[in-house]
C-alpha cells in the first residue's frame, strides 16, 4: 500500500508452494529479458515479431528427482502383465495350501492349514468309498477288535475336541477380520 508520504512500500514476499527460489528467478530473468526487447522494439520503430515466451529450464534440479524417475522406471519395467501376476499368485495360493501353512498373525482370511485336511480328506472319501473302507473296519484290522471300542470312542473324542478347536480359531480369525476391517474403515 501506499504511506502517508506517497511512497509505495514492497509488498511482502508470497512463498510460492512447489516452486523453488531459483525457478522464480529464471522466471523473472525471462521476464525481464522480454520487456528488454519489447522496450528496444518500439524505441526504433520496427514491430515486434509475433513470438512465444521460451523460459529456460532451471539448471539445478529438486533433490531426489532423478532418483525417483530411476526407481519409477524400473518398477514399470517389473510390472508383469495381469495374466503373469494371477499364475503367480495362483502358484503361492496352491504351494499355501499344499503345505498347511500356519497362519499364526492371522493375517490372512484363508485357513491354509484346514484347506490342505479339507482336500486330504476329500481325496481319500473318494478312494475310501470306491473301495468301501468304513473307519471302524480300520481300526479292527489294525489294532484288534477287543481295543477297536475304545480307539474308536477316543478318537471320535479327539475329532469333537479338534472340530472345537478348529471352530475356536475360526471365529477368532472371523473377529480380527472384522476387527481389521473396522480399523480400515476409521483410517479412510
Amino acid at each position: 500500500g501506499m504511506s502517508s508520504l506517497g511512497i509505495m512500500r514492497p509488498k511482502k514476499r508470497r512463498e510460492i508452494e512447489g516452486v523453488s527460489s531459483s525457478s522464480i528467478i529464471d522466471l523473472k530473468a525471462s521476464l525481464f529479458q522480454a520487456e528488454e526487447e519489447v522496450k528496444r522494439a518500439k524505441a526504433s520503430g520496427k514491430p515486434l515479431p509475433a513470438k512465444q515466451l521460451v523460459v529456460k529450464q532451471p539448471q539445478t534440479r529438486n533433490k531426489g528427482v532423478e532418483e525417483r524417475a530411476q526407481r519409477d522406471q524400473i518398477a514399470l519395467e517389473q510390472q508383469l502383465n495381469p495374466t503373469e501376476s494371477l499364475n503367480s499368485k495362483m502358484q503361492q495360493y496352491n504351494a499355501m495350501i499344499s503345505q498347511g501353512y500356519m497362519d499364526s498373525k492371522e493375517q490372512f482370511l484363508v485357513d491354509f492349514e484346514q484347506k490342505k485336511w479339507d482336500e486330504a480328506s476329500s481325496s481319500t472319501v473318494g478312494l475310501a468309498s470306491s473301495i468301501d473302507v468304513t473307519p471302524e473296519a480300520v481300526v479292527q484290522e489294525h489294532v484288534g477288535e477287543s481295543e477297536a471300542g475304545d480307539v474308536l470312542s477316543e478318537l471320535s473324542e479327539q475329532t469333537r475336541s479338534a472340530g472345537a478347536r478348529a471352530d475356536e480359531l475360526r471365529k477368532r480369525r472371523l473377529e480380527a477380520a472384522k476387527k481389521r476391517m473396522q480399523l480400515k474403515k476409521a483410517s479412510s
